[in-house]
């Protein structure tokens, strides 16, 4: 039963493929040959500039997002490591003042 739809399913997209594309998509325009829909709209908005200025927000919106996450990252490495120092000196400490009961 799954191998039929499988093969029914490799068929109508191969056919698709052949064709240029799903007819019934908003996207693609009615012309063979002509390329998809949205590949236009992207060409027609690249003169735009509020799409430049909404892309550009974009980008520095992304690279805020991971410099935050990188510094984030950062951070809790050297408050790991300042916690491993002071778990380290607090033990000494206490080896420390064992001995010198022991004396």
């Amino acid at each position: 039963m799954q191998r039929k739809f499988l093969e029914e399913e490799l068929r109508r997209l191969k056919e698709l493929m052949q064709r240029g594309g799903n007819k019934g998509d908003k996207e693609v325009t009615g012309e063979e040959g002509e390329g998809h829909g949205a590949i236009k709209e992207k060409e027609r908005r690249k003169g735009d500039k509020r799409w430049q200025a909404e892309l550009m927000d974009r980008a520095k919106e992304e690279e805020k997002m991971r410099l935050k996450q990188e510094g984030n990252h950062y951070c809790r490495e050297e408050e790991s490591k300042v916690k491993q120092e002071q778990e380290q000196e607090e033990e000494e400490e206490e080896e420390e003042r064992r001995r010198r009961k022991r004396e």
